[in-house]
């Protein structure tokens, strides 16, 4: 029936051991995340990661079980943890600051992500198993601290009403 989706409506495709996973497109303009049991073909696709308020951008095998899912959420990055177990979930990653995750290298159950933002330099940091972060140190920590400085998120309405996310880098000091 309706179930392969055009080329043009996948995104991404990663083959991985008796299974396909893509992230598609297709019926979901903010994408999402499905898998193929490629053994079994003539079980239907699961959708591992619906779509939901985020774009979902790109995602990597972090181990035999678990993807990592990057998306952009008002042009910050969000990253979740999906186990691909039965009744696995989606859980958050939560950053350690606001920012941009450029790369990725994921590894069996370790992940290295290069992260950076308006005022917080590039840092290369190790997620844990608990969640945290831990810096490298394989890049060098900036000459100046960013402590006297804060960033600000806001919405503003543009002229035909569409919220447009802003954002005021300025030094605390500053009344805003």
């Amino acid at each position: 029936g309706n179930r392969d989706p055009t080329p043009g409506e996948i995104l991404a495709c990663l083959p991985f051991v008796e299974r396909l996973i893509a992230l598609s497109h297709k019926d979901a303009p903010r994408r999402r995340v499905w898998m193929r049991d490629l053994a079994r073909p003539y079980l239907p696709d699961q959708v591992v990661m619906p779509e939901g308020p985020v774009a979902l951008e790109e995602f990597w095998m972090n181990g035999a079980d678990e993807l990592v899912v990057r998306g952009l959420d008002g042009g910050l990055s969000r990253l979740w943890r999906v186990s691909l177990k039965p009744g696995g979930s989606a859980v958050p990653v939560p950053l350690p600051f606001d920012g941009l995750v450029g790369q990725v290298l994921p590894g069996d159950g370790a992940l290295l992500a290069r992260i950076e933002s308006w005022i917080e330099p590039p840092r290369w940091l190790a997620l844990q198993a608990d969640g945290s972060w831990q810096d490298t140190g394989l890049l060098p920590a900036p000459a100046r601290g960013t402590s006297d400085f804060v960033v600000r998120r806001f919405e503003v309405k543009s002229h035909d009403g569409t919220l447009v996310p802003m954002t005021v880098v300025h030094r605390k000091d500053l009344p805003l």
